[in-house]
Parts: C-alpha cells; sequence; structure tokens
C-alpha cells in the first residue's frame, strides 16, 4: 500500500515535471514569437531627434566691431548653457553662426536657444531657424 502511494506522488511529481517542460517550451516559443514581431511605433512616444540645428543669419549687420563680438559670445555662452555637456557642432562666418546639439532632448534644448536668440537679435535684422535632423 505505501508503495502504491509512494509510486502514485512519484508519477504525478514526473507529470508535473513533463507538463512543466511544456510549458516552458510553450513560454520559449512564445517569447521568440513576440520578439519576432515588428516593434509597434506609437507617435509621440519616442526619444526624438537626436541632432538638431540652429543658424543664425544677418550677424554682419552691427557696424560696431565690440557690439558683435559681444553679441556673438552672447551667443556662444546661450548655446552652452543650452547644451548642458552634450555633444555640439558649431559653424561660424562673418554673417551667419550654426549650432548643433546632440541628443534625445536636442529638440527641446534648440528651442529654448532660439528663444534667447531671437531676444538678444531683437531689432537686429537676424534671420533665425532650426531644423532636426
Amino acid at each position: 500500500m505505501a508503495s502504491q502511494a509512494h509510486g502514485a506522488a512519484a508519477s504525478g511529481r514526473l507529470a508535473r515535471l513533463a507538463g512543466a517542460a511544456g510549458d516552458e517550451r510553450g513560454r520559449r516559443d512564445k517569447i521568440a514569437q513576440v520578439l519576432a514581431e515588428p516593434v509597434p511605433a506609437v507617435p509621440g512616444t519616442g526619444p526624438g531627434p537626436f541632432l538638431c540645428y540652429l543658424t543664425i543669419e544677418g550677424l554682419d549687420g552691427e557696424p560696431n566691431p565690440r557690439r558683435a563680438m559681444r553679441l556673438r559670445g552672447r551667443i556662444n555662452a546661450a548655446a552652452r548653457a543650452a547644451a548642458e555637456h552634450r555633444r555640439t557642432t558649431y559653424h561660424a562666418t562673418d554673417s551667419t553662426i550654426t549650432i548643433g546639439i546632440y541628443g534625445p532632448d536636442a529638440a527641446e534644448r534648440i528651442n529654448q536657444l532660439h528663444q534667447v536668440v531671437v531676444t538678444l537679435g531683437a531689432g537686429r535684422g537676424w534671420t533665425v531657424r532650426h531644423q532636426a535632423r
């Protein structure tokens, strides 16, 4: 009698183990199937563009060289503050400055810089535009 109970318990454990192995295989198959499916794109939840540019044109309209240098310095300081230790690009000519900021929040940072530059350039005839890439 005791051996029958022991045998029944052993066969029950064996059945549970076999079932668990089957469940494990089923789980693996399900995980593999989910991983094989493309990730659906949800609008508005992505990290955003990783590089955004701000271009300031018309800087050569300032006749006073000292004032022009101070304005460029203020633009550079605003760009450094907006970037906050993120990787940046910078290209300047006599009439144009182009500043690029990398990162998942680059668009937001360029928008902040845009607002500061528009305030600095009020009434100076600058053209300020920004774009994401």
